[in-house]
C-alpha cells in the first residue's frame, strides 16, 4: 500500500512540476533537477561579488535560516548541557561536524533530528536535514572563488520511497534559496582575482 501511494505520488509531483516550470520565473540563479522513483536531486547555483569568507559567515548564521532557507521556519542548535537555558543556545553551540541540530519545519509538526556531517571553511558545508517523518534530505553547500566574487552551488538530494519531496514546491519556492541567501550577504566588488597561496587551508573535517 505505501508502495502504491510512493508511486502515484511521484507521477503526481512530476506531473505538477512540469507544469510549474514550463511557466516564466524570475531568477538569478542556474537551477537543474534529476528525477527517479528512487533519488532525487535539485541544483541551484549562483554568482555572488562576495568573498568566500563573507558568505560563508551567512551560511554559518542558523539563527537566520528562517529568514532565507525555505521550509524552514526555525533551524536550532543541540548544545550538550545540564541547564536547559543552555540547550538550544547559539552562543554555546560548537559549529563541527557530527553536532546536532534540530528542524521545525513550517508546518503544525514537532522538531526533527538533523546533523552537520562536513565542513571545510570557507568552501564546503553538508547538512544532514529532515522535513517530516518520511522525509530527509542531504544539503551540500559548495563556494568557489571566482574573478567576479565567489559561485555558490546548494546541491540537495535525498534517496527511497518518498524522495520525491525534495521536488516538491521547487519551481515556486526552492529553487530562490540562494536569491534569499543573497540578502543576507554583504556585497564586496572584486576588482582582482584574490590570491588565495596565503590562506590557511585546513581541509575538510568529517563526522
Amino acid at each position: 500500500m505505501i508502495l502504491i501511494i510512493a508511486v502515484v505520488a511521484f507521477l503526481l509531483v512530476t506531473t505538477f512540476f512540469i507544469l510549474d516550470a514550463s511557466q516564466d520565473q524570475d531568477l538569478s540563479s542556474e537551477i537543474s533537477t534529476y528525477l527517479t522513483p528512487f533519488f532525487t536531486e535539485t541544483i541551484v547555483k549562483q554568482s555572488f561579488a562576495s568573498t568566500p569568507e563573507l558568505i560563508w559567515g551567512a551560511l554559518t548564521q542558523l539563527s537566520d535560516y528562517n529568514f532565507w532557507f525555505p521550509g524552514v521556519l526555525r533551524l536550532l542548535p543541540v548544545v550538550e548541557t545540564d541547564r536547559y537555558v543552555h540547550k538550544y543556545s547559539f552562543d554555546q553551540f560548537k559549529f563541527a561536524p557530527g553536532s546536532e541540530i534540530r528542524l521545525r519545519p513550517i508546518s503544525l509538526l514537532i522538531t526533527f533530528k538533523g546533523q552537520i556531517t562536513v565542513i571545510e571553511n570557507n568552501k564546503q558545508l553538508v547538512m544532514e536535514l529532515r522535513f517530516n517523518p518520511l522525509h530527509k534530505e542531504t544539503v551540500i553547500f559548495n563556494l568557489e572563488p571566482t574573478a567576479e566574487g565567489t559561485s555558490v552551488t546548494c546541491r540537495r538530494s535525498s534517496r527511497g520511497l518518498f524522495s520525491w519531496m525534495t521536488l516538491w514546491g521547487f519551481s515556486k519556492n526552492k529553487s530562490k534559496i540562494l536569491d534569499n541567501l543573497g540578502y543576507f550577504i554583504p556585497e564586496q566588488i572584486i576588482e582582482e582575482k584574490a590570491d588565495n597561496s596565503s590562506l590557511k587551508d585546513t581541509g575538510p573535517q568529517y563526522s
